[in-house]
């Protein structure tokens, strides 16, 4: 009879069905084992085990990375508002590594809590971080940044010794206001809400500009082509040129001879720039250059193209880099 046969192959299939490893809930719906309201969750997918992990991992630090990319840009972009120069592109990079150095050490607490292999042998894990813990460290993060932008505005308002301190004091503020926003962002990511901020950026930035604009600037140069840059970058601030202010900015270019090597010429050199109150050096700052062109006349026009285009974002820098 062909009966017993065919029961026996039903059987063994249905034996095989059975031993097959069945998919998980959580691969579809972590939310049902691991509550949205407690934990952020991610899932995993690679050819083992520990690279699934990490996978699982890396796409829980994508919630917060995508909005590091952003404030970066918006580091970036505010700063060009009033200045960029190498100094803007350190202090922006130093803001994005504080952000995602915080970042990194909430996402400490995130766990790999489950595992699976499909029949075709792909490897899944899930990872979950406590969504508490990762507020309350946020949280304590905005409100010390909070306080510290506080302390600044009021250095800057009321103790700076002359406005140069203020200035620099502002800018540090600025950059704090941009840090903490971001981990605001994050905050609200793990707990739906956030901390408003006692002062804005919009408030820091205006101070900014107020105090640049209740300057009164004379110019003392090493030649006559650096004194006009000289005037023109302190109109592009905002500050009023006067030639008989307290305070003088004086600019130096100072560069070795134009030399030919491999068939380019090459100049070197620094611009230097300082700010004297009545007589006394109050700011100073020096930039390193370096310019190549095809023909010594070309190397010289674009030393003065750089004064042109970029000694406002040196004069901003040095305003605004003493502590």
């Amino acid at each position: 009879s062909l009966l017993a046969p065919l029961l026996a192959l039903l059987c063994w299939q249905l034996a095989a069905c059975s031993n097959q490893p069945k998919q998980p809930g959580w691969l579809n719906k972590p939310h049902e084992q691991y509550p949205e309201e407690q934990y952020l969750s991610a899932v995993g997918e690679a050819r083992s085990r520990d690279s699934a992990s990490q996978r699982a991992l890396a796409n829980i630090a994508r919630t917060f990375s995508v909005a590091i990319a952003e404030t970066s840009l918006d580091l970036a972009e505010a700063r060009v508002t009033i200045s960029q120069d190498e100094t803007a592109v350190q202090n922006t990079q130093q803001a994005s590594r504080s952000i995602t150095a915080e970042v990194q050490q909430v996402l400490e607490g995130a766990r790999v809590s489950e595992h699976w292999q499909s029949e075709d042998g792909a490897h899944f894990a899930l990872a979950v971080l406590e969504k508490a813990p990762a507020a309350r460290s946020f949280g304590r993060s905005v409100r010390e940044a909070d306080a510290l932008t506080v302390d600044r505005v009021n250095y800057a308002r009321d103790k700076a010794p002359n406005p140069v301190a203020a200035l620099g004091a502002l800018e540090q503020a600025r950059l704090l206001q941009l840090q903490r926003n971001q981990l605001n962002r994050n905050l609200i990511v793990v707990s739906k809400r956030g901390i408003d901020s006692p002062v804005s950026n919009a408030d820091i930035e205006r101070m900014i500009r107020n105090g640049l604009a209740t300057l009164a600037f004379s110019a003392d140069a090493s030649s006559l082509a650096m004194k006009d840059s000289l005037q023109a970058a302190i109109a592009q601030l905002g500050i009023r040129y006067d030639s008989e202010a307290s305070y003088s900015l004086q600019g130096i270019l100072d560069t070795v001879p134009v030399y030919e090597k491999q068939g380019w010429y090459w100049l070197r050199g620094s611009v230097h720039l300082r700010l004297l109150q009545r007589g006394e050096p109050i700011a100073n700052k020096r930039w390193p250059i370096k310019l190549s062109g095809t023909d010594p006349g070309l190397v010289t026009q674009r030393a003065q193209d750089l004064l042109s285009a970029d000694l406002h974002n040196y004069l901003y820098a040095m305003l605004t880099s003493t502590p």
